[in-house]
């Protein structure tokens, strides 16, 4: 398993702005901004009787968007 581990990483698919911005938007998402204006996160606007908050924190690949 030592020599193999390189191979049990997971590497997501890297995906370009504009199909983050379509597949958030199919989910309902809209862009979460910083103060400088640039995406950093994904939020679905809570509803009237929201109780709590999810934070998914995807590691250092990929987008929280592929995350089932």
């Amino acid at each position: 398993m030592t020599l193999m581990q390189r191979y049990l990483l997971y590497w997501p698919a890297k995906i370009s702005p504009a199909q983050a911005q379509s597949l958030a938007a199919e989910a309902g998402l809209s862009p979460w901004l910083n103060a400088a204006g640039e995406v950093i996160g994904w939020k679905l606007a809570a509803g009237p009787t929201a109780a709590g908050c999810v934070l998914v924190v995807h590691g250092t690949d990929g987008c929280a968007l592929d995350r089932a």
